[in-house]
């Protein structure tokens, strides 16, 4: 699939005819056709709806257990696919989830997070330019305003040739789970065409 043109189009409708032949229905309320929905009886008689949601070369089963482990095995074996042993999703496309102790009336809460996912973020990074050595910490990633203007520091590496590559990294974690550094992100991806020292400093504190 990687690198072909119209590659994520065609998988997505290769699993848009599975799901449908299947009886999954699209989401009303979303935009994808990728997205689809598909009521369940447990063993106990009640109803529970399974999601499914596709994405770049595989898919993400979510709903009651007993049930999403049933929708997941089928699929499999619709499209192909070799059999897992263990179906716990523990992290999505650079997104963990954390489950919580269920709370007084029984509802269970999870923490989505893109620890792990950051932090190779930040290891790339030092290996790139510092040679795996920490990076100073900063109290947050934009620039000050008595920096602004102001020369550059002379430990900030030249970014140019790598600016793609680790903001495209931290546009994924601002759409994920830091939405916070959309703002000095945004900034950055902006100017590489005219990128300049300035931007090496608001990369590098980002």
């Amino acid at each position: 699939l990687y690198g072909l043109q119209r590659a994520g189009h065609g998988w997505g409708k290769k699993c848009e005819k599975c799901f449908f032949r299947l009886g999954y229905q699209k989401v009303a309320q979303s935009d994808e056709h990728t997205i689809c929905i598909r009521p369940f009886k447990t063993k106990s008689g009640k109803t529970e709806q399974v999601l499914i949601v596709v994405y770049v070369d595989d898919f993400l089963v979510v709903g009651n257990r007993e049930s999403a482990i049933i929708a997941h095995k089928e699929i499999e074996k619709a499209l192909g696919f070799t059999p897992k042993d263990d179906y716990e999703c523990e992290e999505f496309i650079g997104i963990q989830a954390q489950a919580l102790e269920p709370m007084k009336d029984g509802c269970r809460r999870i923490i989505m997070h893109q620890t792990t996912y950051a932090q190779h973020l930040v290891d790339d990074f030092e290996k790139d330019h510092y040679g795996g050595k920490a990076l100073r910490h900063v109290s947050t990633p934009s620039l000050a305003r008595d920096e602004v203007g102001r020369s550059v520091p002379a430990y900030v590496p030249d970014l140019k040739a790598t600016a793609q590559k680790h903001g495209g990294g931290l546009l994924w974690l601002c759409r994920g789970t830091r939405p916070d550094l959309c703002a000095a992100v945004t900034k950055i991806t902006r100017r590489y065409t005219v990128w300049d020292r300035e931007c090496d400093h608001l990369l590098y504190r980002i």
